[in-house]
C-alpha cells in the first residue's frame, strides 16, 4: 500500500501585540493537532514612529534601493554581485544616516550603529559567495564595525613626531591589542615598526616583521592555508627564542597571532562581548574554519569570555553565526525599535535564497514588510514610501492596502492624485471613485469650482457631478463660469447629467460672447432657453443676457425659426409663472416688465429677419 505523504499544516495569528507562524504535522476533523514543529513570533513590541529627520531619510533612501532592486529581480536573477552591491547600497544610506546624526541623537546613534552591525554582519555570512575563506569575510566585518582606535591618535601623534617621553606605554601596547584583535594588522605592524625604530629594539622590530609576514590571503586558497600557520609558527619559535623575554606585553601580542589561546584569553577583557574576540578567534586560532563551524566556535568565545548570549544583540549575532536567519529575523523585529532592519534584511535574504526566510513553505519576508509598511502609514507623507512595500506582498499586502488607503487624509488635490494614481496601479477603482467624492467635497466647501467638477467627473458617479453642478448653479456668479476651463474640455456627447449639461451650454455661450461671435451666441442662448436644461433661478439671468443681445444690434441675430420658437418658450413661461400664484412675490412687476422687454425684442428681430 502506498503511504501518503507527509503533509504540514501552518497558521498564523496577528494581533496587536504580534505575528505568530507555528506549523503541526497533523490534522484531524479540520483542526491542527499533533506535534508543533515550530512557532516563530515576528512582533512582541511596540514600535516607535519614524520622526528623526536622519531615519526619515534612510526611509527614502532604501526605498529607492528597495524599488529598484523589485524592478531589477523581475527582469533578471540576480547574481552574487547583484547581492553584494544591492546590500553596499542599504549599508551607504544607513552610514549616511549616521553621519547626519549630531551628538545629542545618542540613543538614535546607538540603534543606527548596532543596524549597521548585524546588517554587515549578514553580509558577510549569507551575501558573500564565499570564494574567499568565511574567515576573511568576518575579518573585513569586523574592520568596518568593531575597530577601536580609542588611542590611535594619542599614539600616533607620539610616535610621528618623536615623543616618546610623553607616549604612554598602557596605551601603546593597549591600542596594538586593538589593532590585533579587530583583525587589522597592518597597522600593529606600523606602530611597532615606529616603536621598534624610535626605541632601537631588534625584538619588537622582528616582531614587527613577522606578524607583517602573517598574510591573510592566505587563508583565500586551500593550498595556501598550511603557509600561513607556518608564518604563525614563526612568531611562536621568536617568544619560545627567549628574545622577548622581559617584554610582556609583546609577547603577549606575538602569542596571540601565533594563535595561543592563552593569551586571546588573557586580552579578551579589552572587549565588550565575546562577538567582538570572534574575529581573532577565528583568525588566529580557527584560520581554516568552514561556514558550518561558525556555530560551535560561538560557543568557544563564549566559553573564553566566560558570558551567555544575555542582550537581544548577542543572541541576533549568535543565530547569524549559527546560520539561522529565520531566527535572526524574528529576535530583530521583536527587539528593534522599527520594522526598517528586519523588513530589508528579509527582503535582501529572499533575494539570496528564498529558503533563508521560510520554514516548511511559510515565508517571514511577507508578513515583515507587511508590518513594516503598516507602521508607516500613519507617518506623514509615509505612506507613498508603504505602497511599494505593501505591493510586494501579493494578495493580502492588496488588501492590506484597501484598508490603510482609506485612512490617508485627503488635505489637498496633491494628496488626492497621488493616492488615485496609485489605485489605478493596483486597479482599487472603487477606492479611486472614494478618494474623488472626498476631495470634491472638500473643494465644494472651498468654492474652488473648476476643481470640484473635474474630481466629481473623474468619481465616475452621475449624481455627484450633478449635485456638484446645481452647487456651481446656485452660487457661482455667471461672469465665474467663464472661467471653469474643465468645461472647455467636455462636449455634449461627453455630459450626462442634466445640471453639468446646462454649464457646458451656457459656459460655450458666455465664451462665444467675450470673443465678439454674437450671432453664435445669441443662438446658443435661444437653443439653451428652450432646452429645458435651464434651473428656474437662473431664467432670469439669461433673459437678461438675451435683451442685452438683442438691444445692442440692429441687424438680425436669430433666425425666424429660432425666434418664432422662443416667443412660444416665453409665452408657456408667462403663463406658468401666472398659474403659481403662491410664487408670485414684490417682484412680480420686475418680472413682468423683463418678459415684455425680452418679447418686444424678438418681435423687433422677427420683424428684421421677415424684411430682410
Amino acid at each position: 500500500m502506498d503511504e501518503k505523504p507527509e503533509e504540514l499544516y501552518g497558521a498564523w495569528d496577528a494581533s496587536a501585540n504580534g505575528i505568530v507562524i507555528a506549523l503541526s504535522k497533523i490534522k484531524e476533523d479540520g483542526l491542527v493537532k499533533g506535534e508543533l514543529l515550530r512557532v516563530v513570533s515576528l512582533k512582541d513590541a511596540e514600535k516607535k514612529s519614524f520622526t528623526s529627520p536622519a531615519i526619515q531619510t534612510l526611509i527614502n533612501e532604501s526605498h529607492t534601493i528597495f524599488s529598484s532592486s523589485q524592478k531589477v529581480a523581475k527582469r533578471v536573477t540576480m547574481r552574487a554581485d547583484d547581492l553584494r552591491f544591492l546590500s553596499l547600497e542599504y549599508r551607504s544610506a544607513l552610514r549616511s544616516a549616521l553621519c547626519s546624526l549630531g551628538e545629542e541623537d545618542s540613543e538614535l546613534r546607538e540603534t543606527i550603529g548596532l543596524y549597521e552591525l548585524i546588517w554587515s554582519l549578514t553580509e558577510a555570512i549569507f551575501i558573500n559567495s564565499h570564494v574567499s575563506s568565511i574567515v576573511i569575510d568576518v575579518i573585513m566585518w569586523a574592520r568596518t564595525c568593531l575597530a577601536r582606535t580609542k588611542y590611535a591618535d594619542e599614539v600616533s601623534e607620539c610616535l610621528r613626531r618623536n615623543k616618546m617621553q610623553q607616549l604612554s606605554e598602557e596605551h601603546f601596547w593597549t591600542q596594538v591589542a586593538y589593532f590585533v584583535l579587530g583583525g587589522l594588522l597592518s597597522n600593529a605592524t606600523a606602530f611597532l615598526e615606529s616603536y621598534a625604530s624610535l626605541t632601537n629594539d631588534a625584538a619588537i622590530g622582528e616582531l614587527a616583521k613577522l606578524i607583517s609576514n602573517v598574510d591573510m590571503t592566505l587563508l583565500n586558497d586551500p593550498n595556501t592555508q598550511t603557509e600561513f600557520v607556518n608564518r604563525q609558527k614563526e612568531l611562536c619559535a621568536l617568544c619560545d627564542s627567549g628574545r622577548l623575554w622581559g617584554k610582556g606585553e609583546a609577547e603577549k601580542i606575538a602569542r596571540v597571532v601565533s594563535g595561543d589561546s592563552t593569551a586571546l584569553k588573557r586580552i579578551s577583557c579589552l572587549v565588550d562581548s565575546w562577538f567582538e574576540l570572534m574575529p581573532a578567534y577565528l583568525l588566529f586560532l580557527r584560520p581554516r574554519a568552514a561556514p558550518s563551524d561558525l556555530h560551535e566556535i560561538v560557543q568557544e568565545c563564549m566559553n573564553m569570555c566566560g558570558s551567555e548570549c544575555e542582550g537581544s544583540v548577542d543572541k541576533v549575532i549568535c543565530a547569524l553565526f549559527s546560520l539561522d536567519s529565520l531566527y535572526a529575523l524574528q529576535l530583530i523585529c521583536a527587539s528593534s525599535p522599527d520594522w526598517w532592519l528586519g523588513a530589508h534584511l528579509a527582503d535582501l535574504l529572499y533575494k539570496c535564497d528564498p529558503r533563508t526566510t521560510s520554514a516548511h513553505g511559510i515565508d517571514a519576508r511577507q508578513f515583515i514588510l507587511m508590518e513594516y509598511a503598516k507602521s508607516l502609514f500613519p507617518e506623514p507623507g509615509m505612506w507613498r514610501v508603504a505602497v511599494d512595500y505593501l505591493m510586494e506582498c501579493g494578495e493580502e499586502g492588496r488588501g492590506n492596502l484597501m484598508l490603510l488607503i482609506g485612512t490617508v487624509p485627503v488635505e489637498n488635490e496633491r494628496t488626492a492624485i497621488l493616492l488615485s494614481e496609485i489605485c489605478v496601479k493596483t486597479s482599487l477603482g472603487v477606492l479611486a471613485a472614494d478618494i474623488a467624492r472626498t476631495i470634491t467635497y472638500k473643494l465644494l466647501r472651498e468654492e474652488r469650482w473648476a476643481s470640484a467638477l473635474s474630481w466629481a467627473m473623474r468619481s465616475d458617479d452621475p449624481s455627484l457631478y450633478s449635485m456638484v453642478a446645481n452647487q456651481v448653479i446656485k452660487r457661482c456668479s455667471p461672469e465665474a463660469v467663464l472661467t471653469l476651463d474643465v468645461l472647455s474640455r467636455l462636449s455634449t456627447e461627453m455630459v450626462v447629467s442634466p445640471p453639468l449639461l446646462f454649464l457646458h451650454k451656457y459656459y460655450l455661450f458666455r465664451n462665444s460672447l467675450m470673443n465678439g461671435s454674437k450671432v453664435d451666441a445669441a443662438m446658443l442662448l435661444v437653443d439653451l432657453i428652450i432646452s429645458d436644461l435651464v434651473p428656474r433661478n437662473f431664467r432670469d439671468v439669461l433673459y437678461t443676457d438675451l435683451i442685452s443681445i438683442l438691444n445692442d444690434e440692429n441687424e438680425v441675430l436669430i433666425e425666424k425659426e429660432a425666434t418664432t420658437n422662443m416667443l412660444r418658450y416665453l409665452n408657456r413661461d408667462d403663463i406658468e409663472r401666472r398659474n403659481q400664484a403662491e410664487s408670485i412675490d414684490n417682484s412680480t412687476d420686475d418680472w413682468k416688465k423683463k418678459i415684455e422687454m425680452l418679447r418686444f425684442a424678438l418681435l423687433k428681430n422677427l420683424v428684421n429677419t421677415i424684411s430682410s
